[in-house]
């Protein structure tokens, strides 16, 4: 959900002054509260690792301002939502956490929670229980807030029907698509083209920032490898998972319900059942006895067949009796809070359970498991203590373990080596603690059978390229973008052209290297053929602004760099009130809608929230 609000929202009426000296401890002030200069520090450095990733090379500073003053929104956003859950009162309870986390499904296997994999979450994250749930109770809170603010939310029948019907809208349009490639050729680069591009750029023509590591880690497979197994563990197992390999019983009875009633009172309905196992010894059909005589609507009908059922699906007299009975076996009336039953017994299966000779070897699998990852959660905890308590050197804690230290040359903020691109690894070598401090890492996990320290033996920074190394980069990408550049001036040309009527739609293959399209009716979705941004500029188009007579005309550069000349020549209106179908749609659709304007609702709601808030930054917070 902060996610979410952090690509909503934009800073704004917020008190720019500083918070105190530099030495401060705070990042930004928030209605006198304040946040952590080190969290949201610790949450840069790990952007600042995600970022790396998506972009080659080094952030622009543009860039990294924008990433920087987004961060710190979020976190003042999340304080003014938790001020305002607190102030109005709400609460998420004990109960409340233990079922979420319950129901999270990365903390389960095989639909189950489980505690292990539990623990190993938590062990990644590098949080204790406590810190989670609570972390876990703030966010339940402001999503009480947020079903709060959405909950209310509605549109009218006017509103809405004039909003699909602005969403069923048509266009007719055409378009050429100006392909800056096929300006390639034409591209005529000089050594001062090359050398002016490549001074312009030379900050993208950078050798990578590169670490060696070395590490010491601990595997799941060493510790099962570990594990004793003997007789009496083995049996002492099987006692503690023995319902795995039982099979619940399951009964199928039938009976006849002899129901007391303001017509029937206990006495009278006794006797009834009475004589109706007389008649059952003597030989009567029971099945027509209980179509005849059952008040149990359920089962009369059947002859009195319940089915098979195991225990806890009858009241306790009832059940009590049917798991008593041997098969075939005809009870006395039992009376329950309906009445009397009359109950047989024809068919038992189940209640059995596999002895410890039969499962003996799965058992023997289930222990190794249990005791390794048991054995290996252990060595992994003590290893990150001797890890910390050596802090700046890992041969003694290998030997301690009877590891090898094991090593990784030119490990990039992009990964490498054996580690890929493990975002755990990479934000662990390239953290302030091991980068800068030669310190030994926390301990890193990688998936459930396999945790690592690790710890710089040599750190390298970005150096220049020089423009020999790299000319056949440089004139790819020089040739790339002066051919876009061409491609939109000709493609901006063409539409100035017909604007003024100094081109006609069928002749701009005389000025263009493409042909129109050729004329399609297209509504705001995607349409088979069409990019989306092209869709895109043909609705932007003012509705006044169409004819017939005289089309629209719009250019635009496509996300590849290619350029687009569009021609919308008609509008045709969607949907109106009067429309039944169109009707019985708006009536499906209006949730949908409904969820977006609560959405907005809900964003308006803090923008309100910021804009009266006093907030104070701290101008130091990411120097």
């Amino acid at each position: 959900m902060l996610g979410m609000l952090v690509a909503m929202f934009v800073s704004w009426g917020i008190e720019l002054r500083s918070i105190g000296s530099s030495g401060s401890t705070s990042a930004v002030e928030v209605n006198g509260d304040p946040v952590s200069l080190t969290v949201v520090n610790n949450a840069w450095k790990q952007r600042q690792t995600e970022l790396q990733k998506e972009v080659e090379g080094d952030l622009s500073d543009a860039r990294k301002k924008q990433e920087q003053d987004a961060l710190l929104n979020q976190y003042i956003r999340s304080e003014l939502i938790q001020q305002r859950t607190r102030k109005l009162g709400f609460r998420a309870s004990d109960q409340d956490i233990v079922s979420a986390i319950r129901s999270l499904e990365s903390l389960q296997v095989d639909g189950q929670f489980s505690r292990e994999r539990y623990a190993t979450a938590l062990l990644q994250k590098g949080m204790n229980e406590s810190q989670f749930e609570s972390d876990l109770r703030t966010e339940l809170q402001a999503r009480q807030l947020q079903n709060g603010v959405i909950g209310t939310a509605f549109m009218t029948a006017k509103e809405l029907s004039r909003a699909q019907a602005l969403l069923d809208e048509k266009r007719e349009i055409d378009y050429v698509l100006v392909p800056a490639k096929a300006y390639t050729a034409s591209i005529k680069a000089s050594d001062s083209d090359l050398a002016a591009w490549f001074d312009e750029h030379k900050a993208e023509y950078l050798t990578p920032e590169t670490v060696d590591l070395q590490y010491v880690e601990l595997r799941l497979a060493d510790s099962a490898a570990e594990v004793k197994v003997d007789d009496a563990s083995l049996r002492a197992h099987y006692e503690q998972i023995k319902d795995r390999y039982t099979v619940a019983e399951r009964r199928h009875g039938r009976h006849i319900l002899i129901a007391i009633s303001k017509e029937v009172d206990d006495a009278s309905a006794k006797r009834e059942a009475d004589d109706l196992v007389a008649k059952l010894k003597a030989g009567a059909d029971f099945a027509a006895l209980a179509k005849q005589y059952s008040k149990d609507t359920g089962s009369a009908s059947k002859g009195g067949d319940l089915g098979w059922a195991g225990r806890g699906q009858f009241v306790k007299p009832f059940e009590d009796t049917l798991f008593s009975l041997k098969t075939g076996e005809l009870s006395a009336p039992v009376k329950s809070e309906f009445g009397y039953h009359i109950i047989r017994l024809d068919e038992v299966e189940g209640g059995t359970t596999k002895p410890f000779e039969q499962v003996k070897s799965e058992v023997e699998a289930d222990f190794k498991n249990d005791r390794a990852r048991s054995l290996f959660y252990d060595k992994t905890q003590k290893l990150a203590d001797a890890a910390f308590a050596k802090l700046t050197e890992l041969d003694s804690v290998a030997k301690d373990f009877g590891a090898a230290v094991k090593s990784v040359s030119g490990f990039t903020r992009q990964g490498g080596g054996e580690f890929g691109k493990d975002p755990q690894v990479i934000e662990a070598a390239f953290s302030e603690s091991v980068l800068e401090k030669g310190e030994n890492s926390p301990l890193v996990t990688l998936g459930e059978d396999r945790a690592l320290v690790l710890r710089v033996t040599d750190h390298k920074l970005p150096a220049q390229k020089n423009l020999e190394s790299v000319r056949g980069d440089v004139l790819a990408r020089f040739t790339e973008h002066a051919a876009k550049e061409a491609a939109v001036k000709q493609g901006q040309m063409a539409v100035e052209q017909l604007q003024s009527g100094a081109s006609q739609w069928l002749a701009l293959n005389k000025i263009l290297p493409a042909a129109p399209a050729g004329k399609k009716l297209v509504g705001r979705s995607a349409a088979e053929g069409v990019d989306s941004l092209v869709l895109k500029s043909a609705f932007s188009v003012p509705k006044s602004e169409v004819s017939a007579e005289k089309p629209a005309y719009r250019g635009l550069v496509l996300s590849n760099g290619d350029f687009a000349v569009v021609k919308v020549s008609a509008v045709q209106s969607g949907v109106s009130d009067s429309d039944l179908a169109a009707k019985a749609r708006l009536s499906e659709l209006r949730g949908q809608h409904t969820d977006k304007v609560g959405a907005a609702e809900f964003s308006s709601y803090i923008q309100e929230l910021q804009r009266t808030a006093k907030i104070v930054r701290n101008p130091t917070v990411f120097q």
